[in-house]
């Protein structure tokens, strides 16, 4: 590019040069005239050459790049090794240790995955000192956490904090409905009767009076603590619900002829034990997945003191 427009400033300069020196210059104006168009021919000539050298400098890297996939040997079809990147100093001047290699005959570590939560566990609640099935009001349920934990105390909250509803109507509290809930999940408490109705509980940790409700309304609390919670009506006798506030997530109720299944269970050691209104069992340890044909019994009476069976 230099070379180009030294090249132009000396033809520039022959021209002038040859003007001045000449005798045929008629006047001023008829020397600046010539001097433009020669001027604007060297231009032109000076812009082509600068576009040739531009289209010759891009081929430049097209070759270099050919001659940088060849070794230093000069053979073809071989590739370099790419050099490694600098290693960086530590502030004391010594370098850092280099990174321990993987030996080639390593075997690859098998994936252990994770065995899914399906799998059941089933039983029989008796009553103590009779094996037959325990006759209640309402309903037993069995609860199982992992084995050393404690149920009772368990930080467990339900994922689905859609409401429990229930729909209570206008009898006599000789047939208490039965629910099971979490703690932190809503409970809705819909009068279905054609009268009115007031509800409240006197369970340990878990008091509570919704008040006055008319046909057909309804009010939503929210249980915070496990246990067993009997409700009330203070307008008229007898109960008229029974709650269980579940701490774990793997609870069942018990059926009339005392069995029960435990749904939904990952393999691993179980503590279970049986919850219910004046009832109390010790906790029973289980194995899942459950041995094929043992059946899990757990007995239960009134004030039965803590333990493990």
């Amino acid at each position: 590019m230099r070379s180009s427009g030294n090249l132009f400033l000396s033809c520039a300069g022959v021209v002038l040069v040859g003007w001045l020196s000449s005798g045929c210059v008629q006047n001023a104006h008829s020397l600046e005239v010539q001097a433009r168009r020669d001027l604007q021919e060297l231009r032109e000539t000076l812009i082509a050459r600068r576009a040739a050298e531009a289209e010759a400098s891009t081929d430049a890297p097209a070759e270099e790049t050919e001659e940088a996939a060849l070794p230093e040997d000069g053979e073809p079809g071989a590739r370099r090794e790419p050099t490694p990147p600098p290693t960086e100093a530590r502030p004391d001047g010594s370098s850092p240790a280099p990174e321990p290699a993987i030996p080639a005959d390593m075997p690859e570590l098998e994936r252990v995955e994770e065995e899914p939560a399906t799998l059941e566990l089933g039983g029989r609640v008796l009553a103590v000192g009779t094996g037959l099935p325990v006759q209640t009001d309402t309903p037993l349920v069995v609860l199982a956490s992992p084995a050393g934990g404690d149920a009772g105390t368990s930080a467990f909250v339900d994922g689905e904090m859609e409401s429990v509803e229930l729909e209570l109507g206008d009898g006599d509290g000789s047939e208490a409905g039965f629910a099971i809930t979490s703690p932190g999940r809503p409970v809705t408490f819909v009068n279905r009767g054609e009268i009115c109705h007031s509800y409240f509980s006197t369970s340990p940790s878990n008091e509570f009076d919704l008040g006055l409700l008319n046909p057909g309304e309804a009010r939503t609390l929210v249980l915070q603590h496990p246990g067993s919670v009997q409700v009330y009506c203070s307008l008229h006798a007898g109960k008229q619900v029974s709650l269980v506030v579940a701490p774990t997530p793997h609870y069942a109720k018990v059926a009339e002829d005392g069995g029960f299944t435990l749904e939904g269970l990952a393999p691993g050691s179980y503590d279970l034990e049986v919850w219910g209104d004046d009832l109390r069992s010790r906790r029973v340890r289980a194995e899942v997945p459950q041995p094929a044909g043992e059946e899990i019994r757990i007995s239960v009476g009134p004030g039965l003191p803590e333990g493990s069976e």
